[in-house]
């Protein structure tokens, strides 16, 4: 079935909609932010997911960041991890110099930049539970 995925049905996740799909308590946090819409679009298989590499430190942090708050254990960070390494990403990079002209011209940092790169270069939707994100990048996907 690879091959039939239609023109769209590509798009760059970032560590927001990851952190909600494998932490039980900011899938909560994310109902009221299409949470459960992420949740059943991550499961899909005929979905072409696609990040920059930021995204496996971004979730590594996240974890640590759980742990060291007491959200986690060691143990289930741990597993948390090997599950979010399990899942069909596809991992790319955005044109540097592109990421960096994004960042200045939209006041944003580089690290949210490549997501929004990402998925312009790509033609490829952007996933993401930051609101302020979703608007830069939709306002240059009118442009690009």
């Amino acid at each position: 079935m690879a091959g039939q995925h239609k023109a769209n049905s590509a798009y760059v996740v970032d560590s927001f909609v990851v952190a909600s799909v494998l932490l039980p308590d900011e899938r909560k946090l994310s109902a009221s932010t299409r949470g459960p819409e992420l949740i059943k679009l991550l499961e899909n298989p005929a979905i072409n997911f696609l990040a920059p590499k930021l995204l496996i430190f971004e979730v590594g942090n996240i974890l640590r960041t759980c742990v060291l708050r007491g959200r986690l254990d060691q143990r289930g960070a741990k597993t948390i991890f090997q599950t979010f390494m399990s899942f069909p990403i596809n991992y790319l990079s955005p044109n540097y110099e592109q990421t960096l002209r994004f960042s200045l011209e939209h006041n944003c940092s580089y690290y949210d930049s490549s997501y929004a790169q990402l998925a312009l270069e790509q033609k490829a939707k952007l996933l993401t539970l930051d609101r302020n994100l979703r608007q830069l990048y939709q306002k240059a996907a009118l442009t690009f």
